[in-house]
């Protein structure tokens, strides 16, 4: 039975129910690197498997990563190693897991944003993604949930994540001329954003 929630909101059905099914204490793990095989894998369907640890750890990977830099909204499962197809968003309303995600619709309007990544966070790339999509998937209870339609800066980060899954970067997406430095960027941010339609903004 497919249950459609509230994506922006806070649901009972976050990481605390992982937690309590099983795993107490799953650390951070460090974040691969941007030449690591894990990130060119085809990762595998998460199917009735658990995997409760390494959900655990991812959620606990993004929220250290979010802590120690201020911003990160998403990670996927094979930049902590893990190669099976999940993902951890957090939009500033808690913690998701998203296992088996399924795109079903995506909008023909699409936008450019630089995007980044935990993986290579040196670099920012001009990306070209669609403004919206429908996104299923299996949530913390094991239950298939839709997303419908959703936003801008979701529908962005969803596609973002769901690359990671397929072992496509942003390097591999980026437009003519639009791999730039975290460095150069904030010498002078106004210059960049002139040159996309969309800007990601932290939500912590």
């Amino acid at each position: 039975m497919l249950t459609v929630r509230p994506f922006l909101r806070r649901s009972p059905l976050n990481i605390g129910v992982l937690r309590r099914s099983g795993s107490s204490s799953a650390p951070a793990r460090p974040v691969v690197l941007l030449g690591h095989p894990a990130l060119r894998t085809v990762c595998t369907p998460c199917g009735t498997d658990p995997l409760v640890d390494e959900k655990v750890a991812l959620v606990d990977t993004l929220e250290s990563f979010r802590a120690a830099n201020g911003f990160g909204r998403g990670i996927a499962a094979p930049q902590i190693q893990v190669t099976r197809r999940f993902i951890a968003i957090n939009m500033g309303a808690g913690a998701r897991i998203l296992s088996d995600p399924n795109i079903t619709w995506r909008s023909d309007a699409t936008f450019t944003l630089f995007d980044d990544c935990m993986s290579l966070p040196w670099l920012l790339c001009a990306v070209r993604r669609h403004e919206s999509l429908t996104v299923e998937f299996t949530n913390e209870a094991g239950e298939r949930e839709e997303w419908a339609k959703v936003p801008r800066a979701l529908s962005e980060l969803v596609q973002h994540e769901m690359d990671h899954l397929d072992g496509v970067l942003i390097t591999d997406l980026a437009l003519p001329r639009g791999i730039i430095s975290r460095v150069e960027f904030n010498r002078d941010p106004e210059r960049f954003r002139g040159q996309v339609d969309y800007f990601i903004e932290p939500t912590i």
